[in-house]
């Protein structure tokens, strides 16, 4: 895990160093002062920087779908709130939902505490099934919402989360957090599992967590684009701004392929290599037939062993920057680490 560390570490060195008033023009000084110094306790300036462009290129309006339960509200709700102060001011605006019988006094809780104005009005969807949601209405909904710089907060009470997320995700954003008091899925010996993944294995999980577990893959198996975080209301923030994330994803795993030299798609992969590192390798770069490359079958990560005498040389790891965050990268080095014993690597300061 140390090696992995460290191997992550010289790649995020070498992403979107530009300041952040590139986001956010001419408020420089205020970022500085402020919110600059927030996003610094999160972690990496080149993380987070990295994120902010990103959902700054979003054409969606919403940021992405917060599902908390009841305990996220009634033990963390101020936390919830700090949170969306705090995107508000970034003017990134995730949209609130809730669903089942108890969602119209969940959301009487959230208006209650809402002192400073963060939430627009609740829309009130009282469907009872997916197919008759008017769809326009909410749309329009979410529209007035962020241009009148409000949270959109969506309650429906005749549905489950599954179809609530089912419902807004393809309007509203694939993201879709799912807050709970106890934050991320942990395993049998209560450590936190970064990544929950196809093939889904629920009996490697506590028993506490098996409920929210079963529902978070029902949703992936249903709709595999989506971006599924299980998560705590006082991590929020680092759960969206760091690569590390303070919680658990729930993704289909990668199809991680293993090619000798002659086999490499050089077209892909050096598409690969410009975007990971911002620059475009060398019109010498090529790869030796001895060379074994590791990459998922869509190129969106990969990592080039050259062979040496008294083993193989890291020469290139590489993951694309859409897919940073969602585990590729480790999964490629478990890949890599099962069949190769002994690697070195030179990595920047």
């Amino acid at each position: 895990m140390a090696l992995y560390r460290q191997a992550m570490a010289s790649i995020c060195g070498l992403v979107l160093k530009r300041a952040i008033i590139d986001c956010f023009g001419t408020n420089l000084m205020f970022l500085d002062q402020t919110i600059r110094l927030m996003l610094d306790s999160l972690g990496r300036s080149e993380e987070y920087e990295f994120y902010l462009r990103k959902f700054k290129n979003v054409t969606s309006n919403c940021l992405a779908v917060i599902v908390p339960d009841e305990n996220s509200l009634r033990f963390q709700g101020d936390a919830l709130f700090f949170s969306l102060h705090f995107l508000k001011r970034l003017e990134l605006f995730p949209a609130l939902a809730l669903a089942g019988p108890h969602a119209l006094r969940m959301a009487r809780r959230l208006q209650e505490r809402d002192h400073e104005a963060c939430l627009a009005s609740a829309i009130i969807i009282d469907s009872s099934s997916v197919a008759d949601v008017d769809r326009s209405a909410l749309d329009d909904y979410v529209n007035q919402c962020t241009a009148g710089h409000r949270l959109p907060l969506c309650v429906l009470p005749n549905l489950g989360v599954p179809e609530l997320v089912l419902t807004l995700s393809p309007l509203l954003s694939p993201r879709i957090h799912l807050l709970r008091a106890n934050g991320g899925l942990r395993d049998r010996s209560n450590q936190t599992v970064q990544y929950f993944k196809t093939p889904f294995a629920l009996d490697s999980l506590r028993p506490a967590d098996g409920a929210v577990a079963a529902l978070a893959r029902d949703l992936i198996q249903a709709q595999g684009r989506l971006h599924i975080s299980i998560t705590a209301a006082p991590n929020l923030l680092k759960e969206i701004f760091t690569i590390k994330g303070a919680g658990t994803i729930v993704r289909h795993g990668s199809q991680i392929q293993v090619s000798s030299g002659l086999q490499v798609d050089m077209i892909r992969l050096r598409q690969l290599l410009e975007t990971s590192f911002r620059r475009t390798p060398k019109n010498t770069f090529q790869i030796e037939p001895t060379a074994i490359l590791y990459h998922d079958i869509e190129y969106r990560g990969a990592i080039l062993l050259e062979k040496l005498d008294f083993g193989y040389y890291l020469s290139k790891f590489a993951v694309g920057p859409q897919a940073r965050g969602e585990g590729i990268g480790m999964e490629l080095w478990d890949v890599m680490l099962e069949t190769t014993s002994q690697i070195a690597w030179r990595s920047r300061a």
